[in-house]
């Protein structure tokens, strides 16, 4: 007995339409994977490039700074500064200035590699798209607020730079200590931003995402906008109650990047604590040798 399968044309004429659909879905499905693979590739090479690119910058001020004599440079801005009293303390910044007479200062933040120098420019846009060396980079540069005083340091000294977290530079980790993991970590207290005249540390009190708005932004107070309700503002917004006290006479920093909401910012506060100058005082008149005091040599146990 033999059998013989026989379609009709209606079913060869689906089957056909169904066939095609599938080979159509197949080409379009390896394209968009190729598509995506490209896409994924091309972000992890430019990530890749902006790393290497932004530690070549760092490793060429490196050697600024060890090759400079800023003789001539320290002593030029402590004629500058005749007015405030102050002196060059970190001649390693004063070396930078061969690079980039924008250079105020340099920020290190713990538990991160946020480890830069920063700069001013005469607006807020400038260093958004270029870089220490005044070259177009789509990374930018670590800012100061340029209504900041970078010698005497306002009450509030803000430092902006992207978020920059797939590639991790710039402020891109600065993402990371919104975790539990970095802020209950001793370790990560204190940031160090140092300016040419001077070295602070920093106490972290207050990290937090905001919508954007000029709040945060304020640097200077007054009856009209109290010190003390800004600050109670900033403790109330953070995601942890870090328990540090805050006075009349301290001044803050704060942190300002974008989030992966356009209409978001993420700001991280520190505080440096100020302390009166010590007046040195002369307990006891210095008396002169008598023959018969020991003339041996004492040993502090400096060696």
């Amino acid at each position: 007995i033999n059998f013989k399968l026989v379609y009709s044309d209606e079913f060869l004429e689906q089957n056909i339409v169904s066939q095609t659909l599938v080979s159509i879905l197949r080409v379009c499905g390896a394209i968009i994977g190729c598509l995506v693979l490209l896409i994924v590739g091309y972000i992890i090479l430019n990530n890749y490039k902006s790393l290497k690119e932004v530690a070549k910058i760092k490793d060429d001020l490196k050697g600024v700074i060890k090759k400079t004599d800023n003789t001539k440079i320290v002593d030029d801005l402590n004629k500058k500064q005749t007015d405030t009293g102050k002196k060059v303390i970190n001649d390693y910044l004063a070396s930078l200035l061969t690079v980039n007479p924008d250079t105020v200062g340099w920020l290190k933040v713990p538990g991160t590699n946020i480890d830069y120098p920063v700069v001013q420019g005469i607006d807020n846009d400038h260093y958004l798209n270029y870089n220490f060396n005044n070259e177009k980079d789509r990374n930018g540069w670590v800012f100061m607020d340029y209504r900041n005083d970078k010698v005497q340091l306002d009450k509030n000294t803000i430092l902006y730079a992207h978020n920059r977290y797939s590639s991790g530079v710039m402020f891109g980790p600065l993402m990371d200590t919104l975790y539990r993991n970095w802020y209950t970590n001793p370790d990560n207290k204190y940031l160090t931003f140092d300016t040419i005249y001077g070295s602070y540390q920093w106490e972290v009190f207050s990290l937090y995402r905001v919508d954007v708005e000029n709040y945060g932004m304020r640097i200077t107070f007054d009856e009209s906008h109290p010190w003390n309700d800004f600050i109670n503002m900033l403790k109330k917004r953070s995601v942890y109650d870090f328990g540090v006290e805050i006075g009349e006479n301290d001044k803050i920093i704060t942190l300002s990047t974008c989030t992966n909401n356009p209409n978001q910012r993420m700001l991280l506060h520190a505080v440096w604590h100020y302390e009166e100058p010590k007046e040195e005082t002369v307990t006891e008149a210095p008396t002169e040798k008598t023959n018969n005091q020991s003339t041996e040599e004492i040993d502090y146990g400096l060696d």
